[in-house]
């Protein structure tokens, strides 16, 4: 008799794998996702997530399809499985960049490792290219200079 039972435990879990891969590929995507709400831009996303947004982005199509997807749907248009284009700067733009919404502690390093000045630092710097002990050592310009 227990030799009978082990082929239903593939079994049993070859049902549950099917089971849990049915909710998370479908049944979530279309009926549990928190942005399920907002308006596709294509009938795909839910299923098939970013794979439609970023064939249109290889074919060079971005905008024009994000200009449609707003013609059609509104200000507030998903186009991609975690992807929100904004159309409105009072109740959109303004809200998600300039609300104070909290950053990862990552985002100003990433900008720092590109030599990324922040804008309020960056105004209390003299212009320095406009220095003529800078224009004189920038070695292009010296045969210029010495013409002069």
């Amino acid at each position: 008799m227990p030799i009978m039972s082990l082929p239903s435990v593939p079994l049993l879990a070859l049902a549950a794998v099917c089971v849990l891969g049915l909710y998370k590929f479908i049944v979530y995507p279309i009926f549990f996702h928190p942005l399920r709400h907002i308006p596709s831009a294509h009938w795909s996303i839910p299923l098939f997530g970013d794979c439609w947004i970023l064939y249109q982005r290889f074919k060079c199509r971005n905008n024009a399809v994000t200009y449609a997807a707003h013609l059609k749907h509104g200000e507030v248009v998903r186009m991609g499985r975690n992807e929100l284009s904004l159309n409105c700067v009072d109740n959109g733009i303004r809200t998600v960049y300039s609300g104070g919404w909290e950053k990862h502690v990552w985002y100003p390093q990433l900008f720092a490792s590109y030599g990324y000045v922040p804008v309020r630092d960056r105004s209390y710097l003299p212009p320095i290219l406009y220095h003529t002990s800078v224009s004189r050592s920038y070695w292009p310009w010296r045969h210029q200079m010495q013409s002069l």
